[in-house]
């Protein structure tokens, strides 16, 4: 289900944990094919990649809409008087620093904002000359 149905549909005083892409790859591009398996339908198919036309994009992968999506996620979850644990990295769609401002306009002044940060050493999956690359997990915990 979509993240804001989840979110409204959710009880108050929750924790939710997010997760979300951090960058422009799609999902969905990897899960296509098992998705129309296991539906056993015959989709429209776009591309080289015969992608279903009807596949999923994240908003938090689309660097026009990534702002949008974080400022409803925020929203969403104070209005419920929620908890948030959200992780995410410096190689994301949106600065850590502007992500942190996001959540500080957004969520009630009695919430508290920490943000943890550990290096990290990222795969590139032999996509580039190095094998890994230095990045910064952040896990951010808002209550």
């Amino acid at each position: 289900m979509d993240y804001i149905d989840c979110l409204d549909i959710m009880k108050e005083n929750s924790t939710v944990y997010a997760d979300p892409p951090y960058c422009f790859v799609h999902y969905s591009r990897f899960y296509h094919a098992i998705e129309t398996l296991v539906r056993y339908d015959y989709p429209d198919v776009k591309y080289k990649g015969r992608y279903r036309s009807d596949r999923h994009q994240s908003p938090f992968c689309i660097r026009t809409k990534v702002e949008s999506a974080f400022i409803e996620l925020f929203k969403r979850v104070n209005k419920k008087n929620a908890n948030l644990v959200l992780s995410y990295s410096n190689t994301g769609m949106i600065e850590l620093d502007e992500l942190i401002k996001l959540a500080k306009n957004n969520f009630d002044k009695d919430y508290k904002i920490e943000v943890r940060i550990q290096d990290y050493m990222h795969s590139t999956m032999g996509r580039k000359e190095d094998k890994s690359r230095k990045v910064q997990e952040a896990l951010i915990l808002i209550n």
